[in-house]
């Protein structure tokens, strides 16, 4: 394997390891874990042309400058696609929240996004709107008509344009795009860190919240939603007009979206590991548009995808 060859190569003394493949994303990056006498680190695949290891070393080095706690980059060859980074721990927001420990979880959460919105946006490409309405369509392409085969929701063109046009219609900001529990580490000593940073864009400001917030595998009833997001503003660089209604909004077309990816995973990729999020996600999705009168009638179509969804 040239990854194990590559990392004897860098590690000092061609020190001894072992490799433990982790769980596999929902890409092509691959990572491990070295078990070595005196401590672990984290080794990533990101073969190019299907990932861009080059952009991952360099945003890592950007977020630590400026104390977004991502892992500290140890060695990395970009051209092959290998990086040596630091190990941030085995645990998860999502352990957290398993402990009932979401208040402490969430605080960290937003503290430290707060952290990467004092970032400059222009260092960043634009989360652009034909970028948001691209991956709604994957719910339409890979989900609705690839995985359920069947019809699409009658209003859908004018729905996604709707609601492409609010959700950008807000401050601009850094956004991590995947900020949620399954890539946000909380260990026993209150140690936070960040991961799966490489897709960072400049976009709405509510983006990275309803990540977290709106999570897929993770549901937070409405009034936590209402405090945490109080939280948020608090000290938030940014002012909004009704920011629950954005917040809801860029949530819904964030789930939507990982609906298509979940589907185009098993479809596609053969990889069926978020199969069994979809009906909740559906759920959560048909719950928040039903908040709002304009978003009824597809939150009950929403219902009913969620209702005839499979167990898997």
């Amino acid at each position: 394997m040239q990854l194990s060859f590559w990392l004897s190569t860098v590690l000092p003394n061609g020190r001894h390891f072992q490799l433990q493949p982790l769980a596999e994303a929902a890409s092509f990056r691959r990572f491990y874990r070295l078990q070595m006498d005196n401590g672990t680190a984290i080794a990533m695949l990101a073969a190019p042309p299907r990932e861009d290891a080059a952009r991952f070393v360099r945003l890592a080095h950007l977020f630590r400058r400026a104390n977004v706690p991502v892992p500290r980059i140890l060695a990395h060859d970009a051209t092959r696609g290998f990086a040596l980074m630091e190990d941030l721990g085995r645990r998860r927001l999502e352990d957290a929240y398993r402990e009932g420990r979401e208040d402490q979880a969430v605080s960290e959460a937003i503290a430290h996004l707060h952290t990467l919105q004092r970032l400059q946006p222009a260092l960043f490409p634009t989360y652009t709107a034909t970028r948001m309405t691209d991956e709604l369509e994957l719910f339409r392409v890979w989900y609705v008509q690839g995985r359920r085969r069947l019809p699409m929701y009658p209003g859908w063109r004018k729905l996604t344009a709707d609601l492409v046009q609010r959700v950008a219609n807000q401050p601009t900001a850094v956004v991590h795009r995947d900020y949620h529990c399954q890539n946000l580490m909380l260990d026993g000593a209150g140690r936070f860190g960040v991961v799966d940073f490489q897709d960072a864009l400049a976009g709405p400001a509510l983006y990275d919240l309803a990540s977290l917030l709106h999570d897929c595998y993770h549901h937070f009833a409405d009034e936590d939603i209402d405090r945490f997001l109080g939280m948020y503003l608090e000290h938030a660089p940014f002012a909004f007009d009704n920011a629950r209604l954005l917040l809801d909004l860029t949530g819904l077309q964030r789930q939507l979206k990982a609906l298509g990816i979940f589907a185009r995973l098993s479809l596609r990729d053969g990889k069926d590991t978020h199969l069994p999020y979809i009906a909740p996600v559906l759920h959560h999705a048909a719950r928040t548009a039903k908040r709002y009168p304009w978003l009824s009638d597809f939150g009950g179509w929403l219902t009913e995808l969620a209702e005839a969804e499979a167990p898997t």
